[in-house]
């Protein structure tokens, strides 16, 4: 065959090659060194608090099952299929405070992809050490052309949310409501097993909704991190008046079998195909 007249499949074969070697080689740099939006100061912070008149409300629902490690750091490639768009970041350590956890995640577009449309978004929040309920979260978001700085604020003693994004201001909710960063977190210190349902309340983009996932059954499966034996579960959102806002089958997630439950493989069905992030790199202590 003519050099000149290599088919098209052969073509896509060389750039996905391409974009899954960066996957594996980049991810590290772009974590350290690309320059993501800065998180609010500690003066912004407690000015807020001392502004709405509250403080950080602890012990309030401590968990009664398992327990997370003490330190964590996922890796995860992102993307459609074979062909890698970027990657994203949890990290989870014990906060300054007393008492606390910080959790961050950060999401970016790998080099090819941020040529096109670069993405660099950056997400925090500190929850309670004994019940991981949130205290306050924040999102700067950087993608292409646009950009945004959110926050809320969480009163747990009186069930109300504060945020940026609400007009008015506040929002009652549920007593020890959660929101969709900290639920990754308190959903794996539940028992799971096929046929088992966990439901819990979350503000979700000012809204108080229910969320129950459900665990379908076991599943080993394979991702760059390695091959694992997972849980399968998917979750449903439901309105005040039991109304269904998502579906079960729009998103999937597999957690391992074991007693921390990472996350190694989530599935979204979207407008345009399905987003996979699939784990690449994974520490823990403690």
């Amino acid at each position: 065959m003519n050099k000149r007249n290599k088919p098209a499949w052969f073509l896509c074969a060389v750039l996905l090659l391409c974009l899954n070697t960066q996957a594996a080689n980049s991810w590290m740099r772009i974590e350290s060194y690309s320059r993501y939006p800065a998180l609010f100061t500690k003066h912004f912070t407690d000015s807020l608090y001392r502004a709405k008149k509250t403080s950080p409300a602890k012990n309030l629902c401590p968990i009664l099952s398992g327990r997370l490690p003490i330190s964590e750091k996922l890796v995860y490639s992102m993307g459609w299929g074979p062909v890698s768009a970027g990657f994203a970041f949890l990290i989870m350590h014990p906060d300054s405070a007393p008492g606390t956890i910080a959790l961050a995640a950060k999401a970016a577009t790998n080099d090819f992809f941020s040529t096109f449309f670069k993405i660099r978004d950056h997400f925090a929040m500190k929850v309670d050490s004994s019940g991981l309920y949130p205290f306050f979260f924040e999102q700067h978001i950087n993608e292409g052309k646009y950009h945004a700085e959110r926050w809320d604020l969480y009163n747990q003693h009186r069930s109300v949310v504060y945020s940026s994004r609400s007009n008015p201001d506040s929002v009652i909710v549920t007593p020890i409501i959660h929101n969709p960063f900290s639920y990754i977190y308190i959903m794996r210190t539940y028992t799971l097993a096929p046929g088992v349902t966990i439901r819990l309340n979350c503000d979700i983009g000012g809204k108080c909704v229910t969320v129950a996932m459900k665990c379908l059954k076991r599943e080993k499966v394979s991702v760059p991190a390695g091959t694992f034996t997972c849980l399968v579960v998917t979750p449903s959102l439901f309105d005040n008046n039991g109304h269904v806002i998502l579906h079960q089958e729009e998103v999937t997630l597999w957690l391992t079998d074991d007693a921390i439950k990472m996350p190694v493989l989530i599935q979204a069905k979207i407008a345009w195909g399905t987003v996979a992030a699939k784990l690449l790199y994974y520490e823990h202590k403690g």
